[in-house]
Order: C-alpha cells, then structure tokens, then sequence
C-alpha cells in the first residue's frame, strides 16, 4: 500500500509512505479506505471481503515521508461480517471515534462505530441502511463524511446521499436509518471534509419519564435510544423547583442498539418536605449535556386521589399528571377538546402507588378548556376524567 500526498492545489504529488498491510498472504486487499482525523492522523482501513478487516494510522506531515503503522491486523466486528466491507469509506468524529461505511454491493450497506484501542480494536455495527422507502439500500458506496453538525454524507456511483436523523428506528433486532439522494451525479468516487464535529448525528433520545411515589419511595423509570458516543444519566432532585441536588447517576446500557429502559429508586424517609421535583440530566461523552423535562412527585398520597395536574393552567409544553393506581397496568392518556376530538394522546405504564407522569407537547393545544381523560380500556386500573385549561 502507498499513501500519496499533495499541495492545496492538487500539485506536486508526492509519495510519503508504504505499508505491506496483509504481510506474506497475497490476496489482493480490494478495499482500501483513508479517513484523516482532527489531530492530522490519517486512518487506514483494508479488506479483501473475507479474511481480516486492516487497520493502520500515521500522523501527517505535509509532503514530508511519514511512518505507517499497523495498528490491528485483524480488527473485531460486533453485529457485522468481514464480507460486507468490499466497498466503503471511513471517517473521524472530533472525540477519535471511527464512522466505518461497509457494502458489499449486492443490497447490504452499514455503519460501524468504534474507537482505536491498538491491537484490540473494535468495530460495532450500529445502522443497516436502507432507502426513502425503508427498503434495504442497494449500489456502490464509495466514501462518507460529516458535516458541520453531525450529520452524515455517502457518495455512491449514482449520485450524494443524505441521512436524516429523524428518520432512525430502533427496531428489534436491526436498528436502521433512511438514506436519501440529495444529488444525482456520475463519477463520485470518494468523499470527506474538514468537520470533525464532537457530536453524533444521532444524539441520545428521551422518550419517556416518569415516577411512582409509595412507602417513602419514588421509582423513576425513563426510556432512551441513540445512546450513541453517551457517557451517562444524572438524577437530580429538588424540593423548590429551582435548585437541584444530585441523588444519583445511571450508565448506558453496552451494545444496545435498541431502546434502553432505565430504573431508580429515591428513598424520601429521611427527607424532609412533601413537593419533590426530578430531573434528568444527561450527559454525552464530550461533556455536553441537556436536561430533561421536569416531574412532580407528592409524598401526601391522601390527598391525590383521583387526578391532578400542575401546573393548571397549562402555561408550557408539558405537565406533571398525578394519579394513584392500585395495581400495575398500561394506561391511554387524552386530550379532548369540548367539542369531542382527541387533540393529543400517549400511553404509560402505571404502578401501584402514586404515579407522576409528564404529558408532552401540550404546546400544540390551543388556549381554552379541555377534558383530561384517562383509561386502561379494561376499568381494571381507574377510569376518570378531570377538565383543565390552556393558558
């Protein structure tokens, strides 16, 4: 293998290092891939589409001879084969994570994430890619890149693609995500940039919060996805509102490329006051955090019978809904507007015991009165209804 270097200008092409990267085997290494990082290291990834995926680095030097070294002739794949890697492209996160693009040309293309650790490299498959019509997606990729905020390019014999966050599904077992032609072109034959963002295009996802109150015990439960490059979850509490303690802190959840369900217990016996309000704060491995919507617990469960909801009225996105269940179940929460129509709808899981549960987007409700409604469909748990307004 021979690595190349020239001007800005595309002058002076220069010969600045070798590297015999399948040692005495003679197989021809017809995927060979080069990503440069932030730190001016240039990243090699080699295959021939069945025995060992190559890795090897150097640190650039402008046209100056460089040293290329070997870093793992035989680099672990988790979720993914050797065979998908005869097509592709790699390239580097601001955090030194790798972003490897593998197709095998006949409907397979992945993603692979992993940090290099030396000899002990590894690769874990994260995305199966698929069209605009969730179909697997087919062709000859060529090269993949960030842009300035995250999100990532692919470059295949037809045209520029485009991943969309949005439309990323944690299915079981296979977690894949949309890649949609932005730009139909011939000749594309590789792709890179100068962004190596600190972020991920897909960070980690919030969809659900929410904590049961009983013998002085408050169970949260939270549900995430797209824990991708995430260092972990704060549990912060208070009794004002405004200021936040840290009770306590949860690790994700290794390998799932699934959603991850998360539990913590908060024993109040020794604390004092009867108003409790949590957060999550959560935490990406760059030390960029954001902090999730708020929920009220109410340790006076005599006084919460039925429904209730704070604040009332609804002045932001979301609420605190408390209610107080006897048995374990799933629950249909309503918005209905006087009229009769459902404005917005979710599902939780109660627990026996008193249960605060955040409703969400109540933004989208106009000002005015409306119905809260509330059933697990078999009056098993509790059917009851409570009015409350949209400020």
């Amino acid at each position: 293998m021979e690595v190349f270097g020239a001007a800005s200008d595309g002058t002076g092409t220069t010969l600045v290092g070798t590297l015999d990267l399948n040692g005495s085997s003679n197989s021809s290494l017809g995927f060979v891939r080069l990503g440069m990082g932030p730190d001016g290291r240039g990243w090699i990834l080699a295959g021939n589409g069945s025995a060992n995926l190559i890795l090897a680095s150097f640190l650039s030097n402008g046209l100056n001879p460089v040293s290329i070294t070997l870093e793992d002739g035989s680099v672990d794949l988790v979720g993914g084969s050797n065979s998908t890697f005869q097509n592709g492209d790699l390239c580097i996160l601001g955090n030194g994570d790798i972003y490897a693009l593998a197709n095998n040309g006949g409907g397979v293309t992945q993603i692979f994430i992993g940090k290099p650790t030396g000899s002990t490299t590894t690769l874990t498959k994260k995305w199966d890619l698929v069209n605009d019509a969730d179909a697997p997606f087919t062709g000859s990729v060529n090269g993949v890149a960030f842009d300035p905020f995250g999100s990532l390019y692919i470059s295949t014999a037809d045209g520029l693609y485009y991943i969309n966050q949005s439309t990323v599904k944690s299915t079981i077992p296979i977690p894949t995500v949309q890649c949609v032609l932005v730009r139909s072109q011939t000749g594309l034959q590789d792709l890179a940039s100068n962004y190596f963002p600190e972020f991920t295009t897909l960070p980690v996802t919030l969809l659900s919060f929410s904590g049961t109150y009983k013998n002085d015990i408050t169970s949260l439960t939270w549900k995430s996805e797209n824990e991708i490059n995430f260092s972990h979850f704060e549990i912060e509490r208070s009794s004002d509102g405004v200021n936040y303690i840290n009770i306590g802190s949860k690790t994700p959840v290794p390998g799932n490329g699934s959603a991850s369900v998360y539990q913590f217990a908060d024993n109040l016996s020794a604390v004092s006051g009867t108003v409790f309000y949590y957060r999550l704060k959560m935490i990406d491995i760059d030390h960029k955090f954001k902090y999730s919507n708020v929920i009220l617990v109410r340790k006076d469960v005599k006084n919460t019978a039925g429904i209730s909801l704070s604040p009332n009225p609804v002045v932001n996105k979301t609420a605190t809904l408390r209610i107080t269940s006897a048995v374990a179940g799933k629950i249909d929460i309503r918005i209905v507007d006087l009229a009769g129509k459902v404005v917005l709808q979710q599902q939780n899981m109660v627990n026996p015991g008193t249960n605060s549960i955040s409703l969400n987007n109540l933004d989208r409700a106009q000002k005015g009165m409306y119905i809260l409604q509330i059933n697990n469909n078999r009056d098993e748990v509790f059917s009851d209804y409570n009015v409350f307004s949209r400020g």
